[in-house]
């Protein structure tokens, strides 16, 4: 089974800003970025806030519009299952530019709105370049697929699939509501074996 990942990238707000926009707040737990069902985040060395889901399409616009109010942010999702793949910029509660792979509708599709930032033609015209060489919509291989995650990365430099070698590794942490408590401790593996 492929990663299936949602992740939102913040610039121009403080970490605790953009959990209290969205009503949560930081266990301090550390926790793996692509856990299904959880929300994590983390602080990049390139000053964005990172929030990943492991749901695919997890952020919803209304979520999106409020956090980019006087900020900068990207919103990226991938399945790996199917396949799909999309990533959108938004400015001050509106989205600027979307785009989004459908294997479905060819290997080398690539639905754009809006304006798309430039790093993009150069991005799309190499995974053409390579789709083509592999054989085009024929393929075994789908080199559009990345191309959403490899535009957010070029603008906030975090990729999913791809360790920066200058960060070291990213510490994520476990998100969860406002005022949630903690989960209760779990026994060791003594106490489970003796019932207790």
């Amino acid at each position: 089974m492929g990663l299936t990942l949602s992740w939102v990238a913040v610039s121009g707000l403080a970490k605790d800003e953009v959990l209290a926009r969205l009503g949560l707040e930081d266990s301090g737990e550390p926790a793996e970025f692509y856990q299904r069902r959880a929300q994590t985040c983390a602080e990049l060395p390139s000053g964005w806030v990172l929030l990943a889901r492991g749901e695919i399409d997890d952020f919803k616009a209304a979520e999106l519009a409020t956090l980019s109010q006087g900020a900068r942010l990207i919103s990226a999702y991938c399945s790996e299952t199917v396949m799909f793949s999309g990533a959108s910029g938004w400015k001050d509660g509106v989205c600027t530019w979307a785009i989004d792979h459908n294997p479905e509708r060819g290997l080398s599709d690539l639905n754009i709105e809006g304006d798309p930032p430039p790093q993009l033609a150069a991005i799309l015209a190499e995974a053409r370049a390579v789709q083509a060489e592999e054989g085009g919509d024929e393929a075994d291989v789908d080199m559009v697929f990345d191309l959403p995650k490899d535009l957010a990365e070029a603008l906030c430099g975090w990729h999913p699939d791809k360790d920066n070698a200058d960060w070291g590794e990213i510490e994520f942490t476990r998100l969860r509501r406002l005022g949630e408590p903690d989960p209760p401790p779990k026994p060791g593996w003594l106490a489970r074996l003796l019932g207790r």
